[in-house]
């Protein structure tokens, strides 16, 4: 797995998305369509941050939106496994 620690930002529809250490172009363009997505018809403004853990093979996901929401989860597994292709949507 190739890892780097820049960040990447996308910005579209009052959406930002921020992947860590993805290491797989393919999947974070995937990733990036998916949540363009289904936050395509939400109001306000969303931030959602992907990140791979330093101390396992898991990922933290998080999401911030309007009114407070805020939500993370840890997903088991390495970069472009079924855990962060199958991430509900």
């Amino acid at each position: 797995m190739a890892t780097t620690s820049s960040v990447k930002l996308q910005r579209s529809m009052g959406v930002v998305i921020e992947l860590q250490n993805l290491g797989d172009a393919q999947l974070s363009r995937e990733i990036v369509a998916n949540i363009e997505h289904v936050l395509s018809d939400k109001p306000g403004e969303w931030r959602v941050s992907i990140a791979e853990s330093h101390a396992s093979e898991n990922w933290e996901v998080r999401v911030e939106g309007p009114n407070g929401f805020e939500r993370s989860h840890t997903l088991a597994g390495a970069a472009g496994s079924t855990s962060l292709r199958q991430f509900p949507s």
